[in-house]
C-alpha cells in the first residue's frame, strides 16, 4: 500500500496539472479563438501559444510549452501552507499565499481574484471574508475555484477512511474565497471522490453517484464544529443571506441529486459524446453555469467513469475539446482522479515544472506516510504585512530580486512591456522551483530585509506532529521577509513574543479555548491568549471569537453548577 500510494499521489498530481496545461487554451473558448491560439481548430497536444494577460494595458505574454494556469498555482499554495504534522496552515494560505499570488495569477476567475484581494486588507480573516463589490460577491462565489484546489488535502491524509477529517480541510480552505453552498459541497464532493480513489477503490459506479451528495450535507456539521467558523463566520453568513446554512446544503445536495438523474440518462457506450451530450443538456456550456463548482465536480467524476479503462491523457484530451466550457478546470479535476486511478500509464514529463509538481507531491506523500519532511518558511505573521498592489509583490531584497513572502527569484528572458510605460510583466523561477510570469514595476521598490533562513524550505527538519521547544520556535516560523525595514509597533511585538509560551504561539483558536477551558477559565491564560491572537493579523475577529468560546463555555458549566 505504502508504494501504491506514493504512485497515485505522483500521478494524480501530475495528471492534474496535466489537463490544467492542455486545457488551458481552450478555456471558454470558441473554435475561432481556439484555432487563433493553438493554430489548430482542437488540441492533441501540449504546445507555446500567446495570450494576452492583463485585460486592457497588459502585455501578450508566450507561455512556453505545459504553461498550467491558476488550477495549479493554486494547488500548489495549498500544498505549500500543508505542515509536516499535516496540519493545513490556513492562515498562512489566506493571508500570504493567495494575496501574493494575485501578481502571477495565470487565467484565474474574478471571484478568486477578489477574495485574495480581500484577504490582502489587515482587518479580514479567513473566516471574516465577506466581500461585495461591483465585479463579485462572497456570498454568490458558488464557482470551481475552491474545488479545483483541494486535492493536497487528500493526498497528504493520514487516514484515508477519516473521510471527515480530510473534508474539514476541504471545508476551511473553500471558505477562505467562496461562501455560496454550491462552491463549498462542490469541494468537498471532488474531495470525497479522490479519497476512494487514493484507497485504491474503483470510480464510483453511477448508481452511486447520488450519495457522493452526502459530503455536501456534512458540511453543516463541520461549519457546527469549528470554533472559528460557528462563531463568526456561521452566524455572519446566516445573517446576510437571511438561511439556514444545513437547510441551504441540503438543497444543494438535492440539486446535485437532481443533476444525476439527468446526467446518467446519457451514459452510453460512445465516451466523447456522452460526455459532451452530459456538459451541454447540464448547462456546462451556459456562461453562467459552466464554472459551478457542483458542476465541475459532476462533470469530472463522468470523465473519470467514461474513461476508466483508459489513459488519463483520452479522458483529458475529450474535455479540453468541448468549446465554450470550463475546460481546464475539468481536465485538471478529472486528471486528478484518473492518476490515482490508473497510476501505471506514463506520466505527462513535458508539463511545465514536472520536477517541482512531483516533488510537491512526493512531499504530501510523505507527511501522510508520517515522515520526516520540512514545512515552508512563511513570514512571521505578526509582521507580516501583503503588498499593498499587484505590482509591489517583487521587489529588492538586499540587492536580490524576490517574491514578497515566498522567497528568491531569478529572472528568465527579458521584461515584457505593457500598455503603462512603468509596468512590464517577467517570467521568473522562483528558488523552490515553480515558474511565475509576474506583473511588477519597471524600477523595483525595494522589499523586506532577508531572513538568516534562506531557502524557501527552510525550516528546521522534525519528525511530523514533534512539539517545537521554547528556544526554537521563533526561529523556525519566522520566514524569508519577516523583518520590514520599518515595522509598524515591531518593537511592543518583540515585547510581547518572548512571554507567551512557544506552544501557545502558532495554535489555533480552537487549541486556545480548549486549554482555557480545561484550565477552569484560567484569568491569566485567557488574558494572555487574547493578548497573543490580537497580536496576529486580523486580530480583532480572532479575539471575538476566542471570547465568544470561552463565554459560551463558561455560561454552559455555571448553568451545570
Amino acid at each position: 500500500m505504502t508504494i501504491a500510494r506514493h504512485n497515485r499521489t505522483i500521478s494524480s498530481a501530475l495528471w492534474a496539472a496535466y489537463g490544467d496545461a492542455l486545457g488551458f487554451p481552450t478555456e471558454l473558448a470558441d473554435v475561432a479563438r481556439i484555432e487563433e491560439r493553438v493554430g489548430a481548430r482542437k488540441v492533441s497536444k501540449l504546445v507555446p501559444w500567446t495570450r494576452q494577460v492583463g485585460g486592457r494595458f497588459g502585455s501578450l505574454v508566450e507561455l512556453p510549452e505545459g504553461a498550467y494556469s491558476d488550477d495549479t498555482q493554486l494547488r500548489l499554495c495549498v500544498s505549500r501552507a500543508i505542515r509536516a504534522d499535516g496540519y493545513f496552515d490556513v492562515e498562512a494560505f489566506s493571508k500570504v499565499e493567495l494575496p501574493v499570488w494575485l501578481s502571477y495569477a495565470l487565467g484565474a476567475g474574478r471571484g478568486s481574484k477578489a477574495a485574495a484581494t480581500a484577504l490582502g486588507q489587515r482587518t479580514v480573516a479567513w473566516f471574516s471574508n465577506f466581500f461585495n463589490n461591483r465585479d463579485s460577491d462572497y456570498l454568490q462565489g458558488g464557482g470551481n475555484g475552491a474545488a479545483m484546489r483541494i486535492q493536497p488535502h487528500v493526498w497528504a491524509a493520514r487516514d484515508l477512511f477519516d473521510e471527515r477529517a480530510i473534508l474539514v480541510n476541504v471545508v476551511r480552505n473553500a471558505i477562505c474565497t467562496h461562501g455560496h453552498p454550491r462552491g463549498i459541497a462542490g469541494a468537498a464532493i471532488h474531495a470525497y471522490c479522490l479519497i476512494g480513489l487514493m484507497r485504491g477503490n474503483a470510480v464510483h459506479d453511477p448508481e452511486d453517484w447520488e450519495s457522493l451528495g452526502d459530503a455536501a450535507a456534512w458540511c453543516g456539521d463541520f461549519v457546527e464544529g469549528d470554533p472559528d467558523l460557528s462563531s463568526f463566520w456561521l452566524p455572519t453568513w446566516e445573517i446576510r443571506t437571511g438561511q439556514d446554512f444545513r437547510a441551504a446544503m441540503t438543497q444543494v445536495r438535492e440539486e446535485w441529486i437532481r443533476d444525476i438523474v439527468q446526467a446518467k440518462r446519457h451514459l452510453t457506450e460512445n465516451r466523447g459524446k456522452s460526455y459532451l451530450k452530459v456538459v451541454s443538456e447540464l448547462d456546462g456550456l451556459a456562461s453562467d453555469q459552466r464554472g459551478s463548482g457542483l458542476k465541475s465536480s459532476l462533470f469530472s467524476l463522468v470523465l473519470a467513469w467514461l474513461y476508466k479503462d483508459a489513459s488519463p491523457a483520452d479522458a483529458i484530451l475529450a474535455a479540453a475539446n468541448v468549446p465554450f466550457s470550463d475546460t481546464d478546470t475539468i481536465s485538471s479535476m478529472a486528471g486528478a482522479l484518473l492518476g490515482a486511478l490508473n497510476p501505471d500509464y506514463e506520466l505527462p514529463a513535458n508539463v511545465q515544472d514536472f520536477e517541482y509538481v512531483k516533488s510537491e507531491a512526493s512531499r504530501l506523500y510523505s507527511i501522510s506516510a508520517g515522515e520526516n519532511v520540512k514545512n515552508f518558511s512563511y513570514p512571521d505573521l505578526l509582521a507580516w504585512s501583503p503588498p499593498r498592489t499587484q505590482l509591489d509583490a517583487v521587489g529588492y531584497v538586499d540587492g536580490k530580486t524576490a517574491l514578497a513572502g515566498l522567497g528568491a527569484l531569478v529572472e528568465i528572458g527579458e521584461p515584457i512591456p505593457s500598455g503603462k510605460e512603468d509596468v512590464v510583466w517577467q517570467w521568473y523561477k522562483t528558488e523552490f522551483g515553480q515558474s511565475i510570469v509576474c506583473k511588477r514595476r519597471k524600477n523595483l521598490n525595494n522589499l523586506y530585509k532577508m531572513n538568516h533562513l534562506s531557502v524557501a524550505y527552510g525550516r528546521l527538519q522534525s519528525e511530523a506532529g514533534a512539539k517545537l521547544n521554547d528556544s526554537n520556535v521563533h526561529s523556525i516560523e519566522r520566514g524569508l521577509f519577516d523583518d520590514l525595514e520599518h515595522p509598524p509597533e515591531h518593537s511592543s511585538r518583540e515585547a510581547l513574543t518572548p512571554k507567551l509560551n512557544a506552544k501557545e504561539h502558532w495554535r489555533s483558536v480552537d487549541e486556545l479555548s480548549d486549554d482555557a477551558i480545561k484550565s477552569g477559565f484560567d484569568a491569566q491564560l485567557i488574558g494572555r491568549h487574547i493578548l497573543l491572537l490580537s497580536e496576529r493579523s486580523s486580530g480583532v475577529e480572532l479575539v471575538v471569537a476566542y471570547s465568544a468560546i470561552i463565554a459560551k463555555a463558561r455560561i454552559a458549566r455555571l448553568r451545570r453548577e
